[in-house]
């Protein structure tokens, strides 16, 4: 799995989740489902992830719980088809509910984002972050590199868009656009080099 930024943008959306106290969600959470947010962001996924199935048999229409279960089938069990469905889940509880949350919007879209590149969802994972862009949602594009990388007829396009990145006054992007770089051009030799014993 290629590292990208999009991690590190998913914790610091649950650290701005705990200092804005007009968010709708957690306005509309019990304390029960204010505690997951805890639970996830000191990692404590299985304690999380009992007490998230725990509220979902009292109310399975807790965003919260849905939520929690998303990253739980993610990080934790690695469920990736799990976790899409509890993503999804998640969003459409969102649009009905919070839809006014574009802080929410951009976390689930981040999450889907990362379990679709996961699963090798390649294309639908460029078409998570070009409908985010769409809706205003800010992208990282070095998040776009690899998966471009591994979309047939588009690997120019995932070298020029990492040139590009390593001209940003970011030393971390500048940094992670070179490790791209070479990544892809690994990938590439390694792609050409031909399969011993292939007659030639």
């Amino acid at each position: 799995m290629k590292a990208s930024g999009v991690m590190a943008v998913l914790v610091a959306l649950t650290s701005a989740l705990h200092a804005e106290p007009d968010d709708p969600v957690t306005v509309a959470a019990t304390a029960e489902e204010r505690a997951l947010l805890t639970r996830l962001d000191k990692e404590e996924l299985i304690k999380a992830r009992t007490d998230a199935e725990s509220i979902l048999e009292k109310a399975p229409d807790s965003f919260l719980a849905t939520w929690t279960m998303t990253r739980v089938q993610h990080t934790l069990e690695g469920n990736f088809a799990r976790a899409l469905f509890y993503v999804h889940r998640a969003q459409a509880l969102r649009a009905v509910r919070f839809a006014s949350s574009t802080t929410w919007d951009r976390r689930l879209a981040l999450e889907e984002f990362e379990i679709d590149r996961d699963m090798d969802r390649n294309s639908d994972a460029i078409a998570i972050l070009d409908a985010a862009e769409r809706r205003g949602i800010p992208v990282d594009p070095q998040d776009r590199i690899w998966p471009l990388f591994k979309i047939p007829g588009r690997r120019d396009e995932a070298r020029r868009l990492a040139r590009q990145v390593m001209l940003s006054e970011n030393p971390n992007e500048r940094r992670g656009a070179v490790n791209d770089i070479f990544s892809l051009e690994f990938e590439t030799h390694i792609g050409a080099r031909p399969t011993r014993g292939r007659s030639r």
